[in-house]
This record gives structure tokens, sequence and C-alpha cells, in this order.
């Protein structure tokens, strides 16, 4: 994996936000972090960059996964404006 997000603590809890709702908010109330519009569009930014690194890691490693991760990017792609 390339190194976007290395150091931004964003960039973890959206890879936390990746293993659903329920632990995403389990994970916000335990650090008492109330769910906001920004926090969700900055979070759904680092996820889709977050994709297109594995995607394209996957890519150069002659892998065939491509599918989740383009599934992955097209939610949160839909989801823009919303």
């Amino acid at each position: 994996m390339d190194a976007h997000g290395v150091g931004d603590p964003l960039a973890d809890v959206a890879r936390v936000s990746m293993a659903g709702h329920d632990v995403l908010a389990a994970f916000l109330d335990g650090y008492r972090i109330e769910p906001r519009q920004d926090l969700d569009e900055r979070l759904r930014a680092h996820r889709i960059l977050w994709n297109l690194d594995a995607l394209a890691f996957e890519y150069r490693a002659g892998g065939d996964w491509f599918d989740a991760y383009r599934r992955n990017i097209s939610t949160d792609l839909d989801r823009v404006g919303s």
C-alpha cells in the first residue's frame, strides 16, 4: 500500500468505518465523538483513497479482487453530496 493517510487519525477512523455503521458508531461513542456531516464526508474521502490504493496494489500484484474495491468506491461516490 502507498502511504496515503499515514499519520492522519482520520485515515485510521475511515478504516474502522469500513467495518460497518454499528462498529463506527461504537468507536465514535467510545471516544465521545459526535457524528457530523463534515466528518462523514472526510471519512468517505479517506475510504475512497484507501480503496483506490488497494485496487492499484491488487492490479500490480496480478490479483483479481478488483470487484470488492470497485464496489466500495462506487458506494462512497454514490453518497457524495447526499
